[in-house]
């Protein structure tokens, strides 16, 4: 049922319709989402247009990562790649907040952050040119777009698992989870991805470490949901 009056920011910034996240999410992008969001309830704007802004910027901020040669050009590219993340944050509040979540806005999210992951895969092969062999920058490139690729798929279905929750980590393990985690949050990648570009470090080698990173998250995340699945669901039907 939708609200009958818009939410306040101070539940926004609290992170009252948040859905959790990696520490940097967490701590930083939910609640500034939240302030987009909160915008968003005051004009009007629908979640879908948010998510599709978000996918304007995302490729946006690749184009800019692709032909940047300055050190300004690519910190504008990381701060609108960031932005674009930023409005990944705040569709799903703003849905929740006004009761207007569906199954529909869910996967044109999903998609859009294909898109994007496309596009960043992209603008990294046509940066890592300038610095490594065409070879190994593709490979690089391949591995970032596949295994973030792979540990978006993963995670869409480990939300949407039954028992989501059931999948708990104590003691170092836990700490060591949530300390890969956020290494490997979106936000994060963005930067470091921009940083390296910048500083003209091997920007195929570190493509290539974080998108390995990613395919093994995938990796762990998938099996864990894979195997929590009734039998007669593990493979489709004929």
């Amino acid at each position: 049922m939708k609200p009958t009056h818009s939410p306040s920011l101070r539940l926004f910034l609290a992170r009252h319709f948040a859905a959790g996240g990696p520490l940097v999410t967490w701590v930083l992008c939910q609640p500034a989402g939240g302030a987009i969001a909160y915008a968003g309830t005051r004009v009007g704007a629908r979640p879908s247009a948010v998510t599709l802004l978000g996918l304007l910027a995302g490729v946006a901020g690749c184009t800019v990562l692709a032909v940047a040669e300055r050190g300004v050009t690519f910190a504008a590219a990381g701060t609108v790649l960031v932005l674009s993340y930023l409005c990944d944050c705040a569709d799903g509040q703003l849905a929740r907040a006004t009761g207007t979540s569906s199954e529909r806005g869910a996967w044109l999210d999903v998609l859009c952050d294909g898109a994007i992951v496309v596009c960043l895969a992209l603008a990294v092969a046509h940066q890592g040119e300038r610095g490594s062999t065409p070879l190994l920058v593709l490979g690089a490139s391949a591995l970032l777009g596949a295994g973030r690729m792979a540990s978006l798929v993963t995670g869409t279905m480990a939300r949407r698992s039954p028992d989501r929750d059931e999948w708990t980590s104590r003691g170092l393990t836990l700490a060591g989870r949530r300390a890969y985690l956020a290494v490997m949050d979106t936000p994060v990648v963005y930067v470091a991805v921009a940083a390296a570009a910048s500083l003209r470090a091997p920007l195929a080698l570190v493509a290539g470490g974080l998108g390995a990173a990613a395919l093994l998250q995938a990796l762990v995340v998938g099996r864990h949901t894979f195997s929590a699945l009734p039998v007669g669901e593990r493979r489709p039907s004929v």
